[in-house]
């Protein structure tokens, strides 16, 4: 029950943080939460979680006034010391409600404070190195990593404060604002509800996500949930067959190619059978030729289900293939066939009568090892026999070749039309 009161306190401290803002409701769809700086009869200037937004007053539908999460956090940095741990804490909740900006003011401060703090040295993206702390883009970083960062320090840049003055009136600016509201209020959803392991919470959440009807929150849902387990990566699936778009269509396809799991790929595939996409089948025809086995065995599968009788070439061409693998090989040691050459049993005699024959054995303590097959890991040129390939083949031509690629070369250039 504890744990349950303390779930339930932390959902509702996340929901109050991030939806009691000033609500901006735009007519071509979708919302932005900020703080409303200043409005007119022609425009309307915003600071949101994307920057200061200007929007033409024709833009907006309402206005529906609330604490934002700017006040909140004007709050929290007046009750928080300046002293390095409090900062550092400050820093966690302000990347939580996706304040970049005012994250790495408050974990810079720490550090001044205290050169040496390691929460954030860690949050900055430094590394220990001996007893110094290194960058770690400086240390032979991911290409994630250092996206992920270029992608950190645009926001930053974006991220003006409140006084200075807002950028023109920029359709795209304002897109920013309305995904950084989803982002926020969708990492909140899933934080405290979707992954709460309480049942009667995620459930909760679920209802919460299939409530989004904004084209504009699919590249947050794609983010925020595909980092989930199966449930969320299911309930994602679901979400992007909803909202029908390109940007959906799109997102279906990479979950239908790079998912783990079948049952979530298979889902994907469901919806995208329904839209008929053929950008879709020709993306997966491409995906044949990338030389990624398991890519190649799920395009496959994804053109089976398609019945995609343009690709019956690339399928040919991709039952089988050569590669140099490591295998585990048996191996006969050396001394497995000393024994063969000293054949002649020994013959134990009694009473003038031959009464034994014993078969000459090695008789070292390591015998049993070193006589035994063994196998070890050798790289040899296989031959892969991809099932997936094969599969749908035979459904989309109605034939069952085998994975003779000559004989399905010639039935090929008999039939086709």
């Amino acid at each position: 029950m504890r744990r349950l009161g303390l779930l339930l306190s932390i959902a509702t401290a996340l929901a109050s943080s991030i939806c009691n803002a000033d609500l901006i409701r735009l007519k071509g769809g979708g919302t932005i939460d900020g703080d409303v700086l200043n409005s007119t009869d022609t425009e309307c200037t915003i600071r949101s979680l994307a920057g200061v937004v200007r929007l033409p007053r024709s833009a907006i539908e309402s206005i529906e006034p609330g604490r934002s999460v700017f006040a909140e956090y004007d709050s929290r940095r007046q009750q928080t010391p300046d002293q390095p741990d409090p900062l550092v804490a400050l820093a966690a909740w302000c990347e939580e409600q996706g304040l970049t900006h005012e994250r790495l003011i408050h974990l810079r401060r720490a550090l001044e404070l205290s050169p040496d703090h390691a929460a954030a040295r860690r949050a900055l993206g430094f590394a220990r190195v001996g007893d110094l702390w290194v960058d770690a883009r400086s240390a032979g970083e991911s290409a994630a990593k250092v996206v992920a960062r270029a992608a950190e320090r645009a926001v930053e840049a974006r991220n003006k404060t409140a006084d200075e003055p807002a950028a023109e009136a920029d359709p795209e600016r304002a897109a920013r604002a309305v995904q950084a509201t989803w982002f926020a209020r969708i990492r909140a959803v899933k934080s405290s509800l979707l992954d709460s392991g309480v049942p009667r919470l995620e459930k909760q959440g679920r209802e919460r996500i299939r409530e989004i009807n904004d084209p504009l929150a699919i590249v947050p849902l794609v983010r925020t949930l595909s980092t989930g387990d199966a449930d969320c990566r299911l309930l994602l699936v679901e979400m992007l067959g909803r909202l029908v778009c390109d940007e959906s269509t799109m997102n279906l396809a990479v979950v239908a190619l790079v998912d783990p799991r079948d049952d979530v790929r298979s889902a994907a595939l469901s919806h995208l059978e329904q839209r008929s996409d053929e950008r879709v089948v020709a993306q997966f025809r491409k995906a044949l030729g990338s030389g990624d086995d398991a890519l190649i065995r799920r395009a496959a599968t994804g053109l089976g289900r398609f019945r995609a009788a343009s690709a019956v070439p690339e399928l040919i061409r991709a039952l089988t293939a050569n590669k140099r693998m490591r295998i585990e090989t048996p191996v006969q040691r050396y001394f497995h066939e000393m024994p063969a050459e000293f054949r002649e049993p020994t013959r134990i005699r009694a009473g003038g009568a031959d009464i034994a024959r014993i078969t000459p054995e090695i008789g070292f303590p390591d015998a049993g090892a070193v006589l035994a097959v063994r196998t070890e890991r050798r790289l040899e040129t296989v031959t892969v026999f991809r099932t997936e390939v094969l599969e749908a083949l035979k459904v989309i031509t109605g034939q069952n070749l085998g994975f003779d690629e000559d004989v399905w070369q010639r039935w090929y250039e008999e039939n086709r039309r």
